[in-house]
């Protein structure tokens, strides 16, 4: 089987195939992911990448998908995971909540909440 894994970053595994914007290692392919995907039509059993999709526009998300698609062979999988807004909103509310009551060790949390809002 044929396995890719897109935008991987650091995290990839050696029997898959890795793309990533740059490589960081021998085994992560670098390319620019909004030109396509530098394989065939039906090349890979599974397709797998996690949060990526977030950091394209929607219409470069629309074309990214379509890609995706494109190399995924007939019946195989696509997983795609994006961040939990509910779960990234009730952390920013609890931030704040503890900062106002004076839990100032709430501070880094607060400021890596909101980074993960503007992402």
């Amino acid at each position: 089987m044929n396995f890719l894994n897109l935008g991987c970053g650091q995290r990839f595994h050696p029997d898959w195939t890795n793309i990533d914007f740059s490589s960081t290692n021998e085994g992560v392919i670098a390319h620019n992911l909004n030109q396509g995907i530098p394989f065939p039509d039906n090349f890979f059993d599974v397709v797998y990448h996690s949060h990526v999709l977030e950091h394209f526009s929607k219409a470069e998300a629309e074309l990214f998908l379509k890609e995706c698609y494109r190399v995924l062979r007939p019946k195989g999988i696509i997983r795609v995971v994006v961040p939990d807004l509910e779960n990234i909103a009730k952390t920013y509310l609890t931030a704040l909540e503890k900062i106002d009551s004076g839990d100032y060790e709430w501070i880094a949390n607060y400021e890596w909440i909101l980074l993960e809002m503007f992402d």
